[in-house]
């Protein structure tokens, strides 16, 4: 007689017990012991069915809630990159209406109003002004096309980029930013790169609006084989991280790293100063220097340069 019992199959275990139960005398003590046996061993199993059951629905709701809350991340991904895109224009139009246009007009008319009988001292007045009109349009229009697609973390890589975005808003805004990179800290991703510089863009244009200071640290270092840390930290005004409004710039780039594994820390006091900590994964593969001493990464044709805040 094979006694083994059958863990996989409680109904083929039944028809067993029901066999053995047809086929045993009613007084053959032993069938009966060996039947009450098997119908000991298929309640052990429908017990077991239903625990792995009851583990099966809680797994599923579990699941559905997690389902749930990414589309709530997904949805506030593409309200955040909406909004970033209409802010986006709005600076562009701001940019091109208020300032670029009255400079090209004011050229305009800064040489419409020559004629043979203009002395030729006041055509060279009305030429040096064109020319200062024109100078600072240019002066825009590369400032521009570098917020856009910034050419250093393409050809360069990002610690080349943040070096010449420190530049550029010394130059610009009056901050002095002390960068400090340590080695390998170079992402091999371009849209990692462009997602970490526009959160550091961001973190650096919130100093240069609200700390109340002149000077901020910048330092990336990699904790671990595969972080990068980024702090900025300045001396300035603090506030109380609590306070963050949801549709800020702050919170944008903490839900942008949130759903690539990574984290914003505002560690700040009002009074104390502010550190912000970007902990964001480089990813497994690195990629290797190209012939040009640039670097090509995942993403690099399509990744697109969405302002935060």
């Amino acid at each position: 007689m094979d006694s083994k019992p059958m863990q996989s199959d409680p109904d083929g275990l039944r028809q067993r017990a029901e066999d053995k139960l047809q086929k045993r005398p009613a007084d053959d003590p032993h069938g009966a012991a060996d039947t009450q046996r098997l119908l000991h061993e298929l309640q052990v199993h429908q017990i077991e069915l239903e625990m792995q059951n009851e583990t099966l629905r809680q797994t599923q709701v579990e699941l559905e809630y997690l389902a749930s809350e990414q589309a709530a991340h997904l949805r506030e991904l593409a309200a955040d990159l909406t909004r970033a895109e209409q802010r986006e224009r709005d600076r562009l139009h701001e940019l091109l209406h208020d300032e670029m246009q009255p400079l090209l007009v004011a050229a305009r008319l800064s040489l419409s109003g020559f004629t043979p009988e203009t002395a030729q001292e006041d055509c060279r007045r009305a030429a040096a002004d064109a020319c200062a009109h024109l100078s600072r349009v240019i002066q825009m229009a590369r400032d521009l096309s570098l917020r856009l697609s910034p050419p250093q973390i393409r050809e360069r890589g990002l610690n080349a980029a943040l070096a010449s975005l420190c530049g550029w808003v010394r130059e610009n805004h009056g901050l002095e930013v002390e960068l400090i990179c340590a080695p390998d800290t170079e992402p091999g991703d371009m849209a990692l790169r462009l997602l970490y510089f526009n959160a550091v863009r961001e973190l650096l244009m919130n100093v240069v609006k609200h700390a109340g200071t002149a000077r901020v640290t910048l330092t990336l270092w990699r904790d671990d084989a595969d972080t990068l840390r980024i702090t900025v930290a300045d001396r300035g005004g603090g506030f109380e991280p609590d306070t963050i409004p949801a549709g800020t710039g702050l919170a944008a780039i903490g839900r942008r790293l949130g759903m690539i594994g990574g984290t914003l820390q505002i560690d700040s006091r009002p009074g104390d100063g502010t550190v912000a900590t970007l902990s964001v994964p480089l990813g497994t593969a690195e990629r290797a220097p190209d012939s040009r001493g640039g670097y090509k990464g995942k993403g690099e044709e399509d990744a697109q340069d969405t302002d935060s805040g």
